[in-house]
């Protein structure tokens, strides 16, 4: 029962136990990029081609390149979480407008 209050030594004696590991960053990154990525395609997969190739829709997909691109070029954490709320907001434009659009057109 004493197990529940174990904490492990850090394998590396500078680094005090709960600390990031030096590839903490990149892992971020690449959790932050994978979250965007799915909840686009999450969105995306609700409307046809059509709907995807309008100006809202381009903009998304810009918006996520630029996090995309941010991530490869190992730009600071804050600015990578400030383009993947950017580029967040323009998804939901565009869903919102789709959606809109969708249902005027009597699509929903």
């Amino acid at each position: 029962m004493g197990h529940q209050n174990y904490q492990p030594h850090s394998p590396d004696p500078r680094r005090a136990p709960g600390m990031p590991k030096p590839g903490a960053r990149k892992d971020t990154r690449s959790r932050l990029l994978l979250s965007l990525q799915q909840f686009f395609e999450i969105s995306r997969d609700q409307f046809d081609d059509a709907e995807l190739r309008t100006p809202e829709w381009r903009q998304a997909d810009d918006a996520l390149e630029r996090v995309y691109d941010a991530c490869v070029g190992h730009k600071t954490i804050d600015l990578v979480q400030s383009l993947c709320d950017r580029a967040h907001r323009c998804i939901d434009q565009a869903v919102e407008i789709s959606t809109a659009r969708s249902y005027y057109d009597g699509r929903l």
